[in-house]
């Protein structure tokens, strides 16, 4: 197995059903709606998503125990066929810092009192920004602004638990301990992936043409369009049985879609590829002015030659076997 961030679109497992929830997840009375986001820190498409569609969402304050939301960095590791994933991350890869650093800040927002979610999802919008604006700026100008994204989240970023000191250390425990592992396994166990970033509601692949427009979910049988089209709030709450929160649209009807791709992103085939960079700390710890992210550069290159839209899916074909109902994880 080779050591990618991820992979190609369309290439999951080749079962045709959705696998169970990982060990551990969904215990008790499952939520009526589960939305899973996988983004990659160097991922364009992907913050467009966590700025534009999963922030608003999380930002509704719709209620945990009927809309759970997960949002993990994609991670590098390496999946084989026995059904096991393993990180692959190495301290001194930046990319993996950034996901380390992701991590250690959704530790500190599960310590935190309310708006939890939002916090975390606000950091990693922040971070994403940062890193993707840099174009080709040293290593060094930001972790300044890290400190800077952490703080506009209300989290510590000095001292043994501070993001600094953690997506250096615990960060990295926590992308090999066996909850992140579960949940990196259950994504390569599923039979299709959309495009970047990967989203899951209850446990099907969800089709968004933009990040403020999705309508489909996908099945063994095809795509199968949802009732409501439109944001993951729209989306969201068109799952919800009543009482309808006030948080969500008084209209349940489908917003109209995205004339074009103008909100959205190149899709960038490679986005998930980070490459082997490194950054080398100094003897206090800090990342050194080295050149920043190259694999950022290089994506941007190849994604020249790519240059396929987000929002131009490609639809699988129908495979043999049982769809497992609407939207229901097959069990």
């Amino acid at each position: 197995v080779a050591r990618i961030p991820g992979r190609r679109l369309g290439a999951a497992s080749s079962s045709s059903r959705p696998p169970p929830w990982p060990r551990g997840v969904g215990s008790g009375d499952p939520p009526e709606v589960r939305l899973e986001v996988f983004p990659s820190p160097t991922c364009p498409n992907c913050r467009a998503m966590i700025e534009d569609g999963v922030l608003p969402l999380v930002k509704a304050g719709l209620s945990n125990d009927r809309v759970q939301i997960s949002v993990l960095p994609w991670a590098s590791g390496e999946y084989s066929e026995d059904g096991r994933w393993r990180s692959t991350a190495e301290r001194n890869n930046a990319y993996d810092i950034l996901c380390a650093m992701q991590l250690c800040a959704r530790r500190q927002a599960a310590a935190l009192a309310g708006a939890a979610v939002e916090r975390g999802v606000q950091f990693m919008a922040c971070q994403m920004k940062g890193v993707q604006a840099q174009d080709g700026a040293n290593v060094s100008s930001l972790w300044p602004e890290f400190q800077q994204c952490s703080q506009k989240a209300g989290f510590a970023w000095q001292g043994a638990d501070g993001l600094s000191e953690c997506s250096l250390a615990d960060g990295f425990h926590m992308l090999s301990s066996e909850d992140f592992r579960a949940r990196m396994a259950w994504v390569y166990q599923q039979p299709h992936w959309t495009n970047p970033p990967y989203i899951f509601i209850n446990g099907r692949p969800l089709n968004c043409a933009s990040p403020t427009y999705c309508d489909s979910i996908w099945t063994p049988d095809g795509d199968k369009q949802l009732a409501v089209h439109g944001s993951l709030l729209d989306i969201a709450c068109s799952f919800l049985r009543h009482p309808r929160p006030q948080a969500c649209p008084s209209s349940s009807h489908s917003t109209s879609a995205p004339p074009g791709p103008a909100t959205v992103t190149k899709f960038c085939e490679t986005c998930y590829e980070a490459g082997t960079f490194h950054w080398t700390r100094d003897a206090n710890g800090h990342a050194p002015a080295v050149v920043l992210l190259v694999a950022i550069i290089s994506g941007s290159i190849l994604s020249a030659f790519v240059l396929v839209a987000w929002f131009s899916r490609r639809h699988a074909d129908a495979d043999e076997g049982d769809a497992g109902g609407p939207l229901l994880p097959a069990e």
